[in-house]
């Protein structure tokens, strides 16, 4: 990258001045794993025992598996479920029986997928009932749980509401019906907007929304259409945005190659669709959580929820730690807080150790049944790297404060990677005060991965982030 004087860009297409843009999402970190036991992880005795924890919960079904997702996922007909669902079970039980994850005060929680939602209400029932029986779930803990328009019933909504899961993030993607039936949806654009008034008419305190742009054959048009009128029903408190991604090989890419379907937008334009998105919803007023999540700004009515000004835009930045809509993503990424992870192909951080669970589901079941702990690779995160951590997930939240980060590792950040980020400052991509650092709009937005990779180690720089697919190569060198 050059030295560029100002951050001041007019021009939509400055990207085109470094090539070098990392586009790999970051989102775990440190990347150097191996094979690690779950004795290795659970039963080690550290003298600093987190007392607020997180979960995840990964539920890998859906009743409609979409042509073009890259997730592990099987159809929820699948004879599999039942014994699943009962690992699920056994697994959180496993885990309550040390004393630090049974007595810990779970804060947040998130049931990810596949589409959680697709389990009948005695399914969840179940599932939850287990859950808060084991665990100690704080009566104020922020519960986010996935759904796509056509797996959420008013039986299923009491259930949720029974358990204290008060926030639902809705897979609505587009409200074009012919982009929706062009990727494999199931629904339509009205099913999606009743089954966002459904939430909030029986109850569920905040709703999210995903949205996707880049879709086959999508316009500019289409994408800023969708969003205004998503904004314009004001039911929805947030929304994390998606670039569509096509993997090779998969039905859908096979049908653009063939010509039967539309290709994607190029670059350029998917750029504009991007920064188009941002101005949409700083201009309604909407604070960003991220690069891609932006939160109503009804939260501001709360006087202990923080903000700051975005320059060159009207935009402000949510304040992640003291807003209840952002509180899951506040304790994991930017505080570094411990999480339980409990499912196949589930990711976890506890007891300084970075963690995946067995991702497949049939093994999965097995390991849970016979050896209490699924957990397949990972690694023991060092004070060094606990540090890097921070950075690398904390600056994604797009303001990190030094007092923060001093109080989680007793230095300041600049006695640790001043080179780094006196580099980043050259290059225009973050700014640093006495009391935060903080990534510059829209330059360091652009490149927000290259920032966040600007903290790894030189032992994890080149390495992809772990994944599933990675155990298969552990298992073979084992």
């Amino acid at each position: 990258m050059e030295k560029e004087n100002s951050n001041l860009i007019s021009d939509s297409s400055f990207w085109k001045e470094y090539p070098d843009r990392d586009v790999e999402f970051v989102r775990w970190y440190p990347c150097n794993v191996g094979a690690l036991t779950g004795q290795e992880i659970f039963e080690k005795d550290e003298e600093e025992k987190d007392a607020e924890f997180s979960f995840y919960v990964h539920i890998p079904f859906c009743n409609n598996v979409c042509i073009c997702c890259p997730y592990n996922k099987f159809s929820t007909r699948s004879k599999i479920l039942i014994d699943y669902l009962e690992a699920l079970k056994t697994e959180i039980r496993n885990y309550a029986k040390q004393d630090y994850v049974k007595n810990a005060k779970f804060v947040s929680g998130y049931f990810g997928g596949g589409t959680p939602t697709t389990l009948s209400p005695e399914q969840l029932e179940d599932l939850l009932s287990c859950l808060y029986h084991e665990l100690n779930i704080d009566e104020n803990a922020s519960i986010t749980m996935e759904t796509t328009p056509i797996d959420i019933t008013e039986e299923k909504i009491e259930v949720l509401k029974k358990y204290n899961v008060n926030r639902i993030s809705v897979g609505v993607q587009s409200l074009d019906d012919v982009l929706l039936k062009r990727i494999g949806r199931n629904y339509n654009a009205q099913k999606a907007l009743d089954c966002i008034k459904m939430l909030k008419d029986n109850g569920i305190k905040h709703v999210c929304a995903d949205l996707m742009w880049g879709l086959p054959g999508q316009t500019k048009e289409q994408w800023e259409e969708t969003l205004k009128h998503m904004i314009s029903l004001g039911l929805v408190d947030s929304y994390s945005l998606y670039q569509y991604t096509v993997l090779p090989s998969s039905p859908l890419y096979l049908r653009m190659e063939r010509g039967q379907i539309p290709k994607c937008p190029n670059e350029e334009t998917q750029q504009e669709m991007y920064w188009d998105s941002v101005r949409i919803f700083h201009e309604a007023g909407f604070l960003s959580v991220s690069d891609i999540d932006f939160v109503t700004p009804s939260v501001l009515k709360d006087n202990k929820v923080g903000y700051f000004t975005i320059p060159e835009t009207n935009g402000k930045g949510l304040i992640c730690k003291t807003c209840d809509i952002a509180k899951h993503v506040a304790h994991t990424w930017y505080e570094g807080k411990p999480m339980l992870s409990i499912g196949s192909g589930a990711y976890g951080y506890l007891n300084h150790s970075m963690y995946l669970n067995e991702p497949n589901v049939k093994e999965y079941i097995r390991k849970v049944n016979e050896e209490e702990y699924a957990v397949v690779m990972g690694k023991y995160v060092t004070k060094e790297e606990r540090m890097r951590r921070s950075m690398v997930l904390g600056i994604k939240l797009l303001r990190f404060y030094r007092d923060d980060f001093k109080q989680m590792h007793g230095v300041d950040m600049m006695d640790v990677f001043k080179d780094r980020i006196e580099k980043l400052i050259e290059w225009g991509l973050v700014e640093l005060t006495d009391e935060y650092i903080e990534v510059t709009y829209p330059k360091g937005w652009y490149y927000m991965e290259n920032v966040s990779k600007m903290f790894y180690s030189e032992e994890n720089y080149r390495l992809p982030q772990p994944n599933a697919t990675g155990t298969i190569l552990l298992k073979l060198l084992k």
